[in-house]
């Protein structure tokens, strides 16, 4: 069993109809490039807000599955949080949407 911890991550959307969310962390790489990296978060109750900040700890799951991509075989790695405990460290965004006449 492994622990992991995610220091900082964005909701990007709620999964199911029991509490589990999605969040996402950015990772920066060495030469500067960064890459979304997303978890989903297996929890029973009440899902934060989609587009507020986290701090997630819990139990690392990982899955391999496979997906058809036109003509062919392809694998996909799942990551998950289980057994998590969140905290909320920021708020989401407000609409910044400009309405032009």
């Amino acid at each position: 069993m492994a622990l992991i911890k995610i220091p900082s991550a964005e909701v990007t959307r709620h999964v199911g109809t029991n509490g589990g969310f999605a969040v996402q962390e950015y990772v920066e790489l060495p030469d500067g490039r960064t890459f979304p990296k997303t978890y989903t978060v297996w929890h029973k109750g009440d899902a934060p807000e989609i587009g507020a900040i986290v701090s997630v700890t819990g139990i690392l799951g990982v899955k391999i599955r496979d997906y058809t991509a036109g003509t062919h075989i392809k694998q996909a790695i799942d990551i998950s949080v289980n057994e998590p405990q969140f905290e909320i460290i920021g708020q989401p965004k407000p609409d910044t949407a400009e309405e032009t006449a």
